[in-house]
């Protein structure tokens, strides 16, 4: 009998350690699910903050901000300040030109990208037991500001005429944008376009005017140096290179003319043309860029009716344009690349 009672001793002492040991294992295993979710959310938040930093960085690089605005707002949407930040506790930040890894500590001319690496250290829950009081991880991202090549941001409904599509603009200085006896304008239309195609209407013309955007558009090929009437595409977004309408005799629409003269002093988006043609009644133009403008002058009562305003730098929603960019524009968007 007293053998039995010490063997049953055994086995009850055996499945203490054994449940001891059990809970042990259980404990570092939830210890390290906590941690692991833990190292995976502050990932997390430093890609956003290296995401948010380089984006943040390359819209004020393509600007032609000062590199203390740039690093400013870097600071800002990585650390904190201004109530952007993503809780980063540092972070490293190199310009660069598109697709090289030529990194520069300064900006260059042909700089037009920001990389930012973003770091964080924070404390585990049950790592330490092993002696991993504290743990670190880091993330990087690279945004560039680029000449936009397509967007479906709202446009004016007008194009202006450059002679050189690589001549570049000069900022500050004031143009006349809209001319009713202009010169390089196809009859009728005098710089006027119809984004959504056919015949326009007022109504349209007010609304993009008015800062709607146009999308879908109806464009056209350009092809043999001309716009091809007979290859019309609805397009989400437009782009250099598009072929679109021209519409006449808006100008002479009081609402139209109100819209025009309660811009004076604002901003809007212009498109650029070379080209234009007359084709099966279509009056057509080639669009080859994008640019912004101040609204400095307009005068649409007297004869001959004029819009004049002055070009600035813009970022804007698009795509980057990679090739065929020309040089006329200063208007550019800001991608991740990755």
């Amino acid at each position: 009998m007293n053998g039995l009672h010490l063997k049953d001793r055994r086995r009850r002492g055996q499945a203490v350690v054994l449940v001891a040991l059990m809970a042990v294992a259980l404990v570092a295993f939830v210890g390290l699910a906590l941690d692991g979710a833990q190292v995976f959310e502050r990932r997390r938040m430093m890609q956003n903050a290296a995401d948010s930093g380089s984006m943040a960085g390359a819209y004020a690089l393509g600007n032609a901000m000062a590199r203390s605005i740039i690093e400013g707002q870097v600071q800002s949407y990585t650390v904190g300040g201004g109530g952007f930040g993503n809780r980063a506790d540092n972070w490293e930040g190199v310009f660069l030109p598109s697709n090289n890894d030529v990194k520069t500590t300064n900006p260059s001319a042909s700089d037009n990208c920001v990389r930012v690496t973003t770091y964080v250290t924070f404390g585990t829950y049950f790592m330490g037991i092993v002696g991993f009081n504290a743990m670190n991880t880091s993330a990087q991202a690279t945004a560039c500001a680029g000449p936009i090549g397509m967007t479906n941001a709202p446009l004016w409904p007008m194009v202006v005429h450059t002679p050189s599509i690589t001549s570049p603009l000069s900022y500050g200085q004031v143009y006349t944008l809209f001319n009713d006896n202009g010169t390089n304008y196809q009859p009728g239309t005098f710089g006027w376009v119809d984004f959504n195609g056919g015949n326009n209407n007022s109504t349209d013309t007010l609304n993009w005017l008015n800062g709607q955007s146009a999308s879908p558009y109806m464009t056209y090929l350009y092809s043999g140096g001309e716009c091809d009437q007979n290859q019309a595409t609805s397009k989400t977004m437009l782009s250099i290179g598009d072929c679109l309408d021209g519409d006449t005799g808006l100008g002479n629409t009081q609402n139209i003319r109100d819209a025009i003269v309660a811009h004076q002093g604002m901003s809007v988006t212009v498109l650029f043309y070379d080209t234009a043609n007359s084709e099966q009644g279509h009056k057509m133009y080639h669009v080859v860029g994008f640019a912004r403008l101040v609204v400095s002058v307009v005068n649409m009562t007297g004869n001959p009716k004029t819009v004049m305003g002055y070009f600035q730098h813009y970022i804007m929603p698009g795509e980057i344009c990679i090739t065929n960019c020309g040089g006329v524009s200063g208007v550019k968007s800001v991608n991740l690349t990755n």
